[in-house]
């Protein structure tokens, strides 16, 4: 389905691709890696069109202490969040995000409209 009233070309917000990563693998947005809790790593550096990046859905449960969370915010902290450049396309993206490791799920999120 379209949107109501496309946003404007000026709006400020940027297209995004949803990542839902697979049970026991974690984002380090310092070092721009996926680790497993097995110890696997996987660099994101260079695997993305340029000015993309990746960044926790919910980054305040991304800095919490894993011990105290519950199963259900162990769960939400799966999802990240790749904003994509202006010159970027979510498709291409979306395309080269299906074959990391550590990846259960990958998406496009909806569009945002004008009421």
């Amino acid at each position: 389905m379209m949107p109501a009233v496309p946003l404007p070309e000026d709006s400020g917000i940027k297209k995004s691709v949803e990542v839902k990563l697979k049970p026991g693998w974690v984002l380090n947005e310092r070092r721009d890696t996926i680790t497993s809790d097995k110890g696997e790593k996987f660099s994101l550096k260079s695997k993305l069109p340029e000015k993309c990046r990746v960044v926790h859905k919910i980054p305040e449960l991304a800095k919490a202490d894993p011990k105290k969370l519950s199963k259900e915010e162990h769960e939400l902290r799966r999802y990240l969040q790749v904003i994509v450049s202006d010159e970027g396309s979510p498709e291409e993206c979306l395309k080269s995000i299906e074959d990391w490791p550590g990846v259960e799920k990958v998406y496009h999120t909806p569009d945002v409209s004008l009421p």
